[in-house]
């Protein structure tokens, strides 16, 4: 995900330091990619996502029994790319 908020921020983000409303900008814009990525997934947060804290050893280790990262990973990649596009 943060690519692509990098992505939002090379197309919309500011470039004088004092442009405040381009900063207003790409925070709204931001906000509406972390909202649609929300709305298509139930949330952003790995550990709601994959049911499970993969920052810890049992975690991690549920999660690649259960073979979730096989399948986690690349839709998050497509919705996010999905999603940048719409707003891009």
């Amino acid at each position: 995900m943060p690519g692509c908020i990098h992505g939002l921020g090379l197309k919309y983000g500011r470039t004088e330091v004092e442009d405040k409303q381009a900063g207003e900008k790409i925070n709204e814009l931001i906000n509406e990619f972390v909202q649609r990525l929300q709305s298509r997934n139930g949330s952003i947060v790995c550990k709601a996502l994959l049911d499970c804290d993969i920052g810890t050893p049992e975690g991690c280790q549920a999660v690649q029994e259960k073979k979730r990262f096989r399948d986690f990973y690349p839709k998050m990649v497509k919705d996010a790319a999905e999603v940048l596009e719409e707003i891009l």
